[in-house]
């Protein structure tokens, strides 16, 4: 869960400025999960704007394999970002996203002694 919150914090952290070129992102993520976290924090570089606020988190281990000694975990969350919206530079909300609770599958994989997210999907408002 370490990694898992881990990520999010660094995400959240990095979405304030829209810094895509985070290296803290890698400490929590890699493959598609480190791809999906570094796009979406290009797209909102390249459109001037921020995300501000904290999304609330309620992720669980669903599984661990193997069941002795794991290095593959499985994690759902349903993840309210009602409190985490996104900014223009005047300080005006944008978009029209609905924000609420979403489900959040995560796949987090050990390297060389350490968890990392690698994959990550995010669900649309109200799935959760």
């Amino acid at each position: 869960m370490d990694a898992y919150r881990g990520m999010w914090s660094v995400y959240v952290d990095a979405a304030k400025t829209s810094e895509y070129e985070s290296p803290k992102l890698a400490r929590y993520a890699a493959g598609q999960a480190h791809s999906s976290l570094v796009s979406g924090l290009y797209a909102n570089h390249e459109r001037g704007v921020v995300v501000r606020g904290t999304p609330r988190l309620s992720p669980r281990v669903i599984s661990l394999t193997p069941v002795d000694q794991p290095t593959l975990a499985e994690v759902k969350d349903c993840a309210d970002d009602s409190r985490w919206r996104t900014y223009d530079g005047s300080g005006r909300l944008v978009g029209s996203k609905p924000a609420g609770k979403r489900q959040v599958d995560g796949t987090l994989r050990l390297f060389n002694g350490a968890w990392k997210v690698t994959e990550l999907l995010v669900e649309k408002e109200g799935t959760c």
